[in-house]
């Protein structure tokens, strides 16, 4: 990154991604400081497939969860000094390229969400009337109004995760993802949306 931008880390949890999270982390690692693939007790050799690249790995033994996973690459990218954590699927759902423009709008009191493109997102007509029941009921106990709750294409301040309180027993699974834009929000913290693309 510039010289005068604050340190950015890319963070790809993954379990059993063997086909993509090498290809994802390549492409993340040419828009960041530092690349954290977490490595969730996966069994396929997606690890292996990591070999040789200019990545920080972590692992965990058992399977944890995606948001344990997470929070493990931002407590990696604080030791690194980032002060912003890019979240990024491993499946190749969120394209990494779009990663400059979640940055423009980066700032310590914001969280930035990637919003899929409602008109042209080929997301699967069930898939679709749960993501809108979830922005309907996060937003709603948020206090704002959040347009894709359930993307997890993000950048999360570091400070922002320092500072929300997460429930001890919610950390782990998907949960925690809807619990921080929640606990955010209550806390005053902005919620920032950039339009991108979804494959699927």
């Amino acid at each position: 990154m510039g010289e005068n931008t604050p340190p950015v880390s890319a963070v790809i949890p993954f379990y059993n991604e063997v086909k993509t999270v090498a290809g994802i982390a390549k492409r993340a690692a040419k828009h960041v400081d530092h690349v954290i693939v977490v490595d969730d007790g996966s069994t396929d050799g997606s690890a292996e497939t990591l070999s040789g690249l200019n990545v920080h790995i972590v692992r965990h033994p058992v399977n944890r969860g995606k948001g344990a996973s997470l929070l493990s690459g931002i407590d990696a990218a604080r030791r690194l000094g980032s002060e912003f954590v890019i979240s990024v699927d491993a499946d190749g759902q969120h394209p990494p390229e779009y990663i400059p423009e979640l940055l423009k709008k980066a700032e310590a009191e914001t969280l930035v969400i990637g919003t899929r493109k409602p008109t042209t997102d080929p997301m699967p007509p069930i898939r679709r009337l749960g993501n809108r029941t979830a922005n309907f009921f996060i937003s709603w106990a948020s206090g704002c109004w959040i347009y894709d709750t359930q993307c997890g294409f993000r950048i999360y301040p570091v400070s922002v995760i320092d500072r929300v309180p997460l429930h001890r027993q919610r950390r782990s699974g998907f949960v925690m993802e809807s619990e921080v834009l929640i606990e955010a929000c209550r806390a005053g913290y902005s919620i920032a949306s950039v339009p991108i693309p979804a494959l699927y």
